[in-house]
């Protein structure tokens, strides 16, 4: 700062300067404004949607993943409350009860609740929450950091489906092949390791299902006449796919 010196007439006979050194001030404030754009860099880079709200839920901030999870831009939601994202009034309130209020646990584990995008569509959303409070412990806001799980959702429920479709056609396979006259009997040919048999194949054997499943094959059912006849005969089968044996 600088200040004139003036005599008892009042003219100015001089000038005081004052300075102070603000190098380290200097350096201080440009590495809080690089840390600033380096924290920005790394929430921009985040792939899943971070939501930045105050005590009464109105949104504060929201990073890019946000607006490609839900449509919205910033300036859409910023200063509106998070009721926007959910999918029913109902649903906004029983959250808030439950996870966003300040007697609520300051870290909520990640679960999954359905939300609603701009287009109006419903999709599950993997969330996981933590109260913001200041140093004194007063709750300032809360952060919500979400993942969209509509593919993984999705691929749970193809796999169930198709796990079902499995034992539907498996049921299937094993009611005809028991209700058959003819036996059927499935082995492993390198190990002999029974693999599958009908109700015929052990009512003509007289072999109990558990005996079938540990015996070996097919050595336990063929004299060494016959095996020795259907070595070949296997060999015929593999290379032109089928074929027909009489064996006693």
């Amino acid at each position: 700062s600088v200040h004139l010196v003036r005599d008892e007439n009042g003219t100015a006979t001089g000038v005081i300067s004052i300075n102070r050194d603000v190098t380290d001030q200097c350096r201080a404030e440009r590495a809080l404004r690089s840390r600033g754009a380096e924290l920005e860099r790394i929430l921009d880079a985040v792939p899943d949607a971070m939501i930045h709200t105050s005590v009464d839920r109105r949104i504060l901030a929201v990073n890019p993943a946000f607006v490609r999870i839900f449509g919205y831009t910033p300036d859409e939601v910023v200063g509106r409350s998070t009721r926007l994202l959910y999918t029913s009034d109902g649903d906004y309130e029983a959250q808030g009860r439950r996870r966003y209020n300040p007697e609520a646990p300051d870290h909520i584990e990640a679960h999954v609740y359905v939300l609603k995008r701009e287009s109006g569509e419903h999709f599950p959303a993997e969330i996981a929450s933590t109260t913001l409070r200041d140093e004194s412990g007063e709750v300032q806001g809360f952060l919500a950091v979400l993942r969209d799980v509509s593919e993984r959702e999705r691929s749970a429920r193809e796999l169930v489906e198709a796990e079902a479709r499995v034992r539907r056609e498996k049921e299937f396979t094993d009611t005809a092949l028991d209700f058959q006259r003819d036996t059927f009997f499935l082995f492993e040919a390198a190990t002999g390791r029974p693999l599958r048999w009908n109700r015929t194949f052990a009512e003509i054997s007289g072999y109990t299902d558990e005996e079938i499943a540990r015996l070996p094959a097919p050595a336990t059912y063929y004299g060494e006449e016959d095996l020795a006849r259907a070595v070949p005969f296997v060999q015929e089968v593999l290379r032109r796919g089928s074929g027909t044996i009489e064996l006693d």
